[in-house]
C-alpha cells in the first residue's frame, strides 16, 4: 500500500499535513483519550467520476469533508488517496463508534441541478505511539479496503443502470 500525496482541492489536508496533524493530536492526548484515524471512501467513486465527471466527484468530496466536520468538530482531516479521506482525531471508544455510525449514514449532494446520494464505507484504527503515524494511517486503509462497500445504484445516472 502506498501513501500519496494529494491536493487540498476539496477542502482537506494533504497526505503530509495530515500526517503531522496525527503527531500534533499525540502530543495533546490524555486523561483517558485516544488517538484514533478512521478512513473513509465514497462508496463507488470510481463509477461516480467516469459517470459524471470532475464536477459531481469533487462536490462528493467535498461533501463528504463538511459532513465529516460536523461529525467530528476539531478532528484533521486529510485526503490521503484519489478517493479516501482520513479524520484523526481524540476520543475514547464510544466516540469512535458514534462517529464510525455517523459517517455511515447516506449524504446529499447538491451539485449543479441535481442532487445524489452518496454512501461511506470506513476503516478505524487506534494509534500505538510506538510507531509512526503513517503506520494508523495504513492500519486505517486496510480496514476501510476490507470493509468497501459497491455503489448504490441511486449514484449512477439511468443511462447507466442496467436495464430490466
Amino acid at each position: 500500500m502506498t501513501i500519496t500525496e494529494h491536493g487540498n482541492d476539496v477542502g482537506a489536508l494533504a497526505t503530509a499535513p495530515f500526517l503531522d496533524a496525527i503527531t500534533e493530536l499525540r502530543r495533546r492526548t490524555g486523561g483517558g483519550d485516544l488517538l484514533a484515524v478512521l478512513c473513509v471512501a465514497v462508496d463507488g467513486f470510481a463509477g461516480l467520476h467516469e459517470d459524471r465527471g470532475d464536477v459531481v466527484a469533487d462536490a462528493a468530496l467535498r461533501t463528504t469533508v463538511e459532513h465529516l466536520h460536523s461529525c467530528a468538530p476539531g478532528a484533521a482531516i486529510g485526503r490521503v488517496g484519489a478517493d479516501v479521506l482520513a479524520v484523526a482525531f481524540l476520543g475514547d471508544d464510544d466516540v469512535a463508534r458514534f462517529l464510525s455510525l455517523e459517517v455511515g449514514r447516506p449524504v446529499r449532494v447538491d451539485v449543479a441541478d441535481e442532487q445524489i446520494t452518496i454512501t461511506l464505507s470506513s476503516g478505524l484504527a487506534f494509534d500505538n505511539p510506538a510507531h509512526e503515524p503513517v503506520e494508523t494511517l495504513r492500519r486505517a486503509e486496510g480496514r476501510l479496503d476490507a470493509h468497501r462497500r459497491p455503489a448504490p445504484p441511486a449514484t449512477r445516472p439511468a443511462a447507466a443502470r442496467p436495464a430490466r
